[in-house]
């Protein structure tokens, strides 16, 4: 398996909630906090397809169903307790991710993009715009690369 790096924390309060991974051939992963009680952080991890993330991103489709589609051949844990310095250890997980109790309560969606950090901050106090733009690559280039694990 390529190692997986963090990209871009989507949903942050009291450290990364949610995030977006890569590995080196481009294939994308999304991680969910499910343990953050002493020790390392543990994270749900899985692999989704483009179609699927922009979809979260956009705001129609919601983190569970995400998880629950991306994760039908392979899900995995991973612990950072490095605040996302090394690339992630993915472990292996066996069965289903149906019905397990940490998954995402139905119905979270994002509207927005990762947008944060000073200059935000600094645009708002001046009453100034702010444009985020983005590029995907297309949809035949990530389907060249499948996610095994």
């Amino acid at each position: 398996m390529r190692p997986v790096r963090h990209t871009a924390t989507l949903v942050h309060y009291d450290g990364a909630q949610v995030f977006e991974g890569r590995d080196s051939a481009g294939g994308r992963y999304v991680g969910v906090m499910v343990d953050g009680s002493g020790g390392p952080d543990r994270y749900l991890v899985t692999g989704v397809a483009p179609e699927q993330f922009h979809r979260f991103r956009s705001g129609d489709l919601d983190l569970r169903s995400m998880l629950l589609e991306a994760g039908r051949d392979a899900w995995y844990f991973a612990d950072v307790s490095d605040d996302f310095q090394e690339p992630l250890r993915l472990v292996r997980q066996d069965g289903s991710l149906e019905g397990r109790e940490f998954l995402p309560d139905e119905g979270f969606v994002l509207s927005d993009g990762p947008i944060g950090g000073s200059t935000v901050g600094e645009a708002g106090e001046h009453h100034d715009v702010v444009v985020e733009l983005g590029a995907e690559p297309p949809p035949a280039a990530a389907e060249a690369r499948p996610i095994r694990g």
